[in-house]
């Protein structure tokens, strides 16, 4: 079972820009659901009686200009 974060920055000509591109997850079950490989950026899932999970968060920084960033928590859990 693999859980991988990617992140990275560039900047060019054209602007700055980031990706988490190869981040995923290999044999992840969530309550008891399988997840699949390709998770979409900020995928929300219900923990009943305890909260949620965000997974593949993907929180942008930078103008996009001169400057750009990006942090990937693949598991955020939040508990309510």
């Amino acid at each position: 079972d693999i859980v991988t974060a990617m992140a990275a920055s560039y900047v060019s000509a054209g602007g700055a820009a980031s990706d988490a591109s190869g981040s995923g997850f290999t044999n992840l079950v969530v309550n008891g659901v399988p997840v699949t490989t390709d998770v979409a950026p900020n995928t929300r899932v219900d923990l009943p009686g305890v909260g949620y999970a965000v997974l593949n968060e993907q929180i942008l920084s930078g103008d996009g200009v001169t400057t750009s960033g990006i942090t990937v928590n693949m598991i955020h859990v939040v508990l309510q």
